[in-house]
């Protein structure tokens, strides 16, 4: 994030860029990933409220953050995001309060999105044959049909599960902040930075995926 905001600074106009593309990147695939849900009457009846669900706590989550960040620097001057600095410094302070809050909006539609891609296509990608943990961890996403390469709809579908729930990372941050800035004694116990809870955050979220698919795989042939 340093090193952006660095960037950003030394080159005002490519963050500038930079903060207008990601905004319309994530405007646009919320808008494209609507499309999921297209003639899928059946699988909207399975999986539109745990993803709704997931949704709403991507969604409290990212506010948390966003109103707790506001509140504790309203000028935006302890802000860490390199992209929120940049639309602050290139259309004022208000526009960027906006521009954050929008983001965060859109960030949760989309994992809300995410997690409907995720649900209602995972058991397309189990083997057609029974196996133990490595049989099925070598062949999830190798299925007939399977198009764009072996294993690409195995991958968008771990990315959709990842996505759709790291936006959950941002408790984390709000948890932090409060207790920083509220001089909270339980700071004492040495949590470890934002950086580092997301690396162990997705790793555990990563083995959480393959546990719970490779449990349902198993009791798919009982």
């Amino acid at each position: 994030m340093e090193m952006f905001s660095r960037l950003f600074k030394e080159y005002p106009a490519l963050g500038y860029a930079v903060c207008i593309a990601a905004w319309a990147a994530v405007f646009a695939a919320a808008l494209f990933l609507l499309s999921v849900f297209k003639n899928r009457t059946d699988l909207c009846r399975r999986y539109l409220t745990p993803a709704l669900a997931a949704g709403f706590l991507n969604l409290a989550a990212h506010l948390g953050d966003f109103f707790v960040t506001v509140r504790i620097t309203p000028d935006l001057g302890l802000e860490a995001n390199p992209l929120w600095l940049a639309a602050a410094t290139a259309f004022g302070l208000k526009t960027a309060i906006w521009y954050g809050l929008t983001g965060k909006i859109l960030l949760s539609i989309i994992s809300f999105e995410l997690y409907f891609v995720y649900l209602s296509g995972r058991s397309a990608l189990y083997p057609r044959e029974k196996g133990g943990l490595l049989f099925f961890f070598r062949n999830f996403g190798s299925v007939p049909n399977n198009y764009g390469g072996k294993k690409a709809k195995g991958l968008f579908n771990i990315f959709s599960f990842l996505f759709s729930l790291s936006g959950l990372y941002c408790f984390y941050v709000i948890f932090l902040n409060i207790a920083f800035y509220s001089g909270s004694p339980v700071l004492k116990y040495g949590f470890p930075d934002p950086a580092a809870f997301l690396i162990v955050y997705l790793a555990v979220l990563t083995a959480v995926y393959f546990i719970e698919n490779y449990s349902k795989y198993r009791a798919s042939f009982k």
